[in-house]
């Protein structure tokens, strides 16, 4: 399995809905590629903080965000002048 037909089984992963025999590969190559391991667990943070904010649960995440993903948003946004 290659890292673009990983992403296109993603969904079914999350849901715990991926076919047996390409749940075997997608978990082989996940043990592989840290950059797909990395990928899937930031899928699966914004999933959580999807239905978080839906269910007003927001605030309880906030301690669980990377500080360099929050650096990084701070760093895109625009300086006042």
């Amino acid at each position: 399995m290659t890292c673009h037909e990983l992403v296109e089984f993603l969904i079914e992963y999350a849901q715990g809905t991926l076919d047996p025999a390409v749940l075997g590969a997608f978990e082989h190559h996940l043990n592989v590629c840290p950059d797909c391991r990395f990928y899937l667990k930031s899928y699966e943070f914004t999933i959580r903080i999807g239905r978080a904010s839906v269910l007003g649960e927001f605030d309880e995440l906030r301690t669980e965000l990377p500080e360099d993903l929050v650096w990084a948003v701070v760093a895109s946004r625009p300086v006042a002048v």
